[in-house]
């Protein structure tokens, strides 16, 4: 899988310059733009070290290739990535890029191949340096094709169109049944008693159910309210706490998980005084506020990833 925000380099490893230019410069170019560098040697791995070459290659949005003592692998593992369709941006010491001294055979320099490309010559990890590279870098990032665009999910607008033109006891039963679906789901089931039905002061309905399961030794608890909005009654029992801290739910067996979740129709961020909910951090174990629901579909999403964090279901 491409990761958009990753980049293989591809140098000579083991020299002390081409190092200092991969440690103070790319890297810190790179971090400012939001990408991780992947050089084989920093990442550890078990595999076979062509193979997992050629996986960071695969797997990277970009890729630079510092030409520099003309390293053999380096040249092809920029083949590899250009055969790969990646975009790679080369670099070299600006000495390569000088004619050799005549009848030296052993000359650095650029290969013909490559003598034609735009190379950003280094003489050091400077100021300058890092913002020619910052630039071309920005450049092939802004050429890179743009994720596409999820349509939106037609059946999902339907849902919460027709969501909206209930009635409050309507949503209500609605919400609940979704709550049934999801818990269900995850191997709960009804206890306690059937799901009842409350009146929580003068404007605000409810209804709550509680849901069992057994995990080996450990029974898992979850009660469930929806409501139009929060009012004080509909709250876990309250800490010592003054105001309406949510203080530690009364002490439990060490066989049982419980958890109290509670799905309110509207944004209540505050109770109907105007004072705000602080749930203490032990009760945030135990306790979850489901708020503004939109949809069946948008409350089962949200309850599920709810009872993963109270340790009730998947992650």
């Amino acid at each position: 899988m491409i990761k958009r925000r990753t980049c293989f380099i591809a140098s000579a490893i083991g020299e002390e310059d081409v190092d200092a230019i991969f440690k103070k410069a790319i890297v810190p170019v790179l971090k400012e733009l939001g990408l991780a560098a992947k050089r084989v040697d920093q990442v550890e791995h078990n595999n076979n070290i062509d193979d997992q070459i050629l996986a960071l290659i695969q797997g990277s949005a970009v890729c630079i290739a510092d030409l520099t003592y003309a390293r053999p692998n380096v040249y092809f593992e920029a083949g590899m990535a250009e055969k790969q369709g990646k975009s790679v941006i080369y670099i070299v010491r600006r000495d390569h890029l000088d004619p050799p001294p005549p009848n030296s055979r052993n000359g650095l320099k650029v290969h013909f191949d490559l003598q034609m490309r735009n190379i950003v010559a280094w003489d050091k990890p400077n100021a300058d340096f890092k913002r020619r590279l910052s630039s071309r870098v920005r450049h092939v990032l802004d050429s890179l094709p743009k994720p596409a665009k999820k349509e939106p999910d037609a059946s999902g607008a339907r849902e919460g169109a027709m969501f909206v033109q209930l009635s409050a006891s309507q949503k209500l039963k609605s919400i609940m049944s979704s709550a049934d679906t999801v818990l269900r789901s995850l191997g709960f089931r009804p206890g306690l008693g059937p799901m009842r039905k409350r009146v929580a002061g003068n404007t605000a309905q409810a209804l709550s159910a509680t849901y069992e399961k057994a995990d080996g030794e450990t029974r898992h608890l979850v009660r469930i309210v929806v409501t139009t909005r929060v009012t004080m009654d509909l709250l876990p029992p309250l800490g010592p706490s003054p105001g309406l801290a949510l203080g530690p739910f009364a002490e439990r067996p060490k066989n049982q998980h419980s958890s109290y979740v509670l799905a309110s129709l509207g944004v209540d961020l505050l109770t109907p005084t105007g004072r705000p909910i602080l749930v203490e951090e032990e009760t945030q174990e135990q306790f979850a506020l489901i708020r503004m629901i939109l949809s069946p579909r948008d409350f089962r999403s949200k309850l599920r990833k709810e009872l993963a964090r109270l340790g009730h279901g998947e992650s």
